[in-house]
């Protein structure tokens, strides 16, 4: 999520700029919800207890807008990243309970680097099998990463992306 925050300081350097955005955004996504709803409204095969499951999974859709809230928090990012600074074999070693993986890191290097990043990204994926209970607006990704990890789409297909979301996710 630091490269996150990188671009999020750029492009939307103030609170007021962040809250904007994400009222626009939101304004789209409570727009593309409205007619979703109009077209299950026209549908006459379905029951009228299939609609109203229907029209409950609408009202009760999470939605997680331009990036997590912690992300402009210093102390939380730094949190979340603290772990990078354990050593690249320790967190491999918690990753894939090995007791002897050979690793030596050598400090600052570009290699060690590569392996850090790479070690904390497979020690995130795997934290979360393991963290508890499922937090129902985690990101599961970083804000330049669309759901099911298309390419990354411009501002031009918010429509078409937030679309498509709500269809691949509501018949689950």
């Amino acid at each position: 999520y630091a490269n996150a925050r990188v671009f999020i300081d750029k492009i939307y350097p103030t609170s007021e700029s962040r809250t904007q955005m994400r009222q626009n955004v939101a304004k789209i996504a409570s727009s593309i919800l409205i007619g979703f709803r109009s077209m299950l409204d026209q549908l006459d095969w379905m029951t009228a207890a299939s609609k109203k499951g229907a029209y409950s999974k609408i009202d009760n859709l999470v939605k997680n807008i331009a990036y997590p809230d912690w992300i402009t928090n210093d102390t939380q990012l730094t949190a979340y990243h603290k772990v990078i600074g354990r050593g690249t074999a320790e967190m491999l070693k918690k990753i894939f309970f090995s007791q002897n993986l050979g690793i030596e890191v050598n400090k600052d290097s570009y290699t060690t680097m590569v392996l850090k990043a790479q070690a904390f990204a497979a020690y995130t994926m795997w934290d979360a099998l393991v963290a508890g209970p499922v937090n129902r607006v985690d990101f599961l990704g970083p804000p330049g990463t669309t759901n099911a990890w298309y390419q990354v789409r411009n501002a031009g297909t918010v429509c078409d992306t937030q679309t498509n979301y709500r269809n691949n996710g509501f018949d689950k």
